[in-house]
């Protein structure tokens, strides 16, 4: 297996699901920094603190909208039994908080979730491997049903706290309600040693020039992050757009691989 020359790494793996094909549309994401050699197969974080991540070291994320979890469980637990992911992050699962408690998926635990209260589908959730602990961040006072659905979790880190959000935004969604939000939660969470991964159906086109993407770019950029996917994440008939996505520090060099 071929060497990456790298430091710090993220490896994030994007997926979009159409219908109910679990494997349509993988993206790879790969993050990279500095000079020293790591085995590019090296698949889990390890250092002296048992359960932190070590960011120096290849780790990865993966994203997919599943468009409703019911039906299709263990297609997606069959999807990560080598545990080759750190985290899991899933948009739209359409599951009640009852329901989505009784989801398992062998060699992870869930870390955490929103399921709307009034409205039926959306919903999101974070899975993450058992062998890494983690703080759940609670964001429900900031989730509002189609506007913003988020919810986060804080990794340990010796260098850095890595927080990693997972969010949905409906078409029909209030974007002024979703910008003024999210930008309410970054502040709130933002400190000179943390860097936040954020991943979702953000359904803002990023192939089209918008006010709506210049704006959410403005914020982002604000704090640092860099949208990293380039290609369609959906396909219709007639119709291709890119409106889900991963953002990463711009301090991290990153190749990306479909």
């Amino acid at each position: 297996m071929a060497k990456s020359i790298i430091n710090k790494e993220i490896m994030a793996t994007y997926t979009k699901l159409q219908e109910n094909s679990i494997n349509s549309h993988k993206q790879y994401v790969k993050a990279t920094s500095s000079t020293n050699e790591v085995p590019f197969e090296r698949k889990y974080i390890n250092n002296s603190n048992e359960g932190s991540v070590d960011i120096r070291n290849p780790f990865r994320v993966f994203h997919q909208n599943i468009r409703g979890l019911k039906g299709k469980r263990d297609e997606l637990g069959l999807h990560f039994l080598e545990g080759t992911h750190h985290v899991i992050c899933v948009t739209e699962h359409h599951l009640k908080d009852y329901e989505i408690d009784k989801v398992c998926i062998s060699k992870y635990k869930l870390g955490a979730k929103y399921c709307r209260l009034n409205l039926k589908n959306g919903g999101l959730c974070i899975y993450i491997l058992d062998s890494l602990t983690y703080d759940n961040i609670d964001l429900t006072k900031y989730s509002k049903d189609q506007d913003l659905e988020i919810c986060a979790i804080k990794l340990q880190s010796q260098l850095k706290n890595v927080i990693i959000f997972c969010l949905y935004r409906a078409p029909s969604g209030n974007f002024g309600n979703f910008l003024n939000l999210m930008g309410k939660i970054l502040h709130l969470l933002y400190k000179p040693k943390t860097e936040f991964i954020i991943c979702g159906d953000f359904n803002i086109n990023y192939m089209e020039v918008s006010n709506n993407r210049k704006a959410l770019g403005n914020l982002l950029t604000s704090y640092n992050l860099m949208s990293t996917v380039y290609f369609p994440t959906r396909i219709v008939e007639n119709s291709i757009s890119m409106i889900d996505n991963i953002f990463i520090d711009v301090s991290r060099n990153y190749t990306i691989e479909p």
